[in-house]
């Protein structure tokens, strides 16, 4: 009979060879003895508590691992559970610099080194900069709960967009004013860039802000920075409608906020880090006031009309009326506060259903849902949905991949405010060309241009500003505050789009960017072998999930 060697001990044959009376047996080549030796380099058992402050990985092998969970089976203690998108938040908030150095650094040049108590850091621009409620987003169709199609893109065979059937709410609006903003006490000691006020949907009953982050401009700022006046023609079309998830018009409120940004001084940068990337993941709004507009109450008017809402501070659960912060800053002066005229903090805005007015030149069943934009981002966006819908009906199926440069160029163009700028100008250029040629006369109804017309104005448009996204020329985008970095990155791109003459500065005429970029002198535009900049692939999202290391 021949005698067979001993079994393997599964990994912990050092581990039985140091003991000199173990020997092979029926458990697996371990006898009994050998599970319960103790260790001589780690302990039974090992806590999280237990490891110094320089080790917080610690090795261990399978016979650790189960003494530790047995011991605490004993003890009655639950084993800890490991929130994996948990860490994954925290350790990305770790490796990125803390998002309030330059408002840390900035509120020291107060007079009293502390902001007021209504200004606070800006609500929508953490989310923005944390990578949430962005406008290219909205380009993502909503997949379905079993992964098998989309639930806000439905396309006929020949590619063809179907529009949105289901219940949607739409109005239009437009900011006219806003009287008595709150100041930030740095009117003296820094100088103001930029005044912009952003505006998301609410929802209060979960708590969440639907769609994107939409910024609008005011037009004016008078009155020591208390009053600014806004294009009344400028209207947001509105859609709450939020895929899978049910929401109810009574829990919907559009939230706009009133943000201030000073420019970047020397001072200010003493914390700052030195890569433009990492730079650029700091906030610099100061938000002085905001305004909370009821949905339901938006939906129900038949006609444009005029409303006014008060503003608050502080929190979006904590509302402190602006009113009541006035009157205690005029009680604490008395004498002086009597030759003032009395502050009316209130936002003054038009709303009305999106019929009133020309129509769109893009059905708007055809936009994305939860979304907030003008008239001309819409139409952009809903041309994308066109394009893509042809795309998609070329392919086996809906999650394959497929080559297209406009498709895959114009996300980009969406991150990049500087491009997005020089798109919709390019944008606006051509649909009023289009329109133009089809005007019939003020008493002839209006003639909208074919939607084909519109996808290949969309196509062009994008085609010819895509390139930008991925020149190595450009230099990377900064902190939004830093205006001589902001001024010369837009000069950049302004060189490759427009003819500018060197003596005046002027713009001469718009040229196509690939131009200057294939002639000598200028860097060569496209990486070689880089596919992402023609991929498009729905699937991504499906087979190949958010790294965890990356955003």
């Amino acid at each position: 009979m021949t005698q067979l060697p001993p079994a393997p001990a599964f990994g912990l044959a050092s581990e039985v060879q140091a003991r000199p009376g173990a020997r092979a047996g029926a458990d697996f080549g371990l006898s009994s003895e050998t599970w319960s030796q103790p260790y001589t380099s780690y302990g039974d058992t090992v806590s999280l508590e237990q490891l110094p402050d320089d080790q917080r990985i610690l090795p261990m092998n399978a016979r650790q691992a189960e003494r530790t969970m047995l011991e605490l089976q004993q003890r009655g203690e639950a084993p800890r559970v490991v929130d994996i998108k948990d860490v994954r938040e925290k350790l990305l908030d770790s490796s990125a610099p803390p998002r309030l150095a330059y408002l840390a650094a900035v509120e020291q040049a107060t007079p009293e080194h502390r902001l007021p108590p209504n200004c606070r850091p800006s609500l929508l621009q953490t989310k923005l900069k944390a990578g949430q409620n962005r406008l290219r987003k909205l380009l993502d169709p909503v997949l379905e709960p079993g992964g098998q199609g989309f639930v806000d893109l439905s396309y006929t065979p020949d590619g063809a967009l179907l529009p949105e059937t289901t219940r949607v709410w739409q109005f239009g609006m437009s900011l006219v004013r806003a009287d008595s903003v709150g100041k930030t006490g740095l009117q003296h000691a820094r100088q103001p860039c930029l005044y912009i006020a952003r505006m998301a949907l609410f929802d209060r009953r979960a708590n969440r802000f639907l769609g994107n982050v939409l910024g609008m401009r005011p037009e004016a700022v008078s009155h020591y920075d208390k009053r600014w006046e806004f294009n009344p023609e400028e209207r947001v079309i509105s859609d709450p409608q939020a895929g899978t998830r049910l929401v109810s018009d009574d829990a919907l409120s559009v939230f706009v906020e009133f943000n201030v940004s000073y420019r970047l001084t020397v001072e200010d940068t003493a914390n700052m880090p030195q890569s433009e990337r990492r730079a650029s993941q700091l906030l610099d709004e100061i938000n002085t006031c905001w305004a909370m507009i009821s949905f339901r109450k938006c939906l129900s008017l038949q006609r444009e009309v005029e409303i006014s809402v008060p503003l608050y501070h502080g929190s979006i659960y904590d509302p402190h009326p602006m009113a009541a912060f006035y009157a205690e800053k005029r009680s604490k002066t008395p004498f002086r506060s009597a030759f003032k005229p009395k502050e009316s903090p209130v936002l003054q805005f038009r709303v009305g259903p999106l019929n009133v007015g020309k129509p769109p030149l893009v059905p708007y069943a055809f936009m994305p849902t939860t979304m907030m934009a003008t008239h001309d981002l819409g139409t952009a966006l809903a041309t994308y949905r066109m394009s893509l819908s042809l795309t998609l009906a070329r392919q086996a199926g809906p999650f394959a991949a497929a080559a297209d440069p406009v498709l895959a160029g114009f996300p980009p163009l969406l991150a990049d405010h500087h491009l997005l700028s020089e798109f919709l100008t390019r944008w606006r250029d051509l649909t009023n060309k289009i329109t133009a040629i089809m005007d019939t006369g003020c008493c002839s109804p209006d003639v909208l241009p074919p939607l084909t017309a519109l996808v290949e104005a969309f196509r062009r448009c994008t085609i010819e500003l895509a390139p930008l996204a991925y020149c190595p020329s450009i230099p990377p985008r900064h902190i939004n505050n830093f205006v001589e970095y902001q001024g010369h990155r837009l000069r950049m791109v302004q060189r490759y789009c427009h003819v500018i003459d060197p003596r005046t500065n002027k713009i001469l005429g718009a040229r196509h960017p690939v131009e200057p970029l294939s002639h000598a002198g200028f860097e060569f535009l496209h990486a070689p072998f880089d596919v992402s900049e023609v991929r498009v692939c729905m699937g991504d999202r499906i087979e190949r999930p958010v790294p965890f290391f990356r955003h």
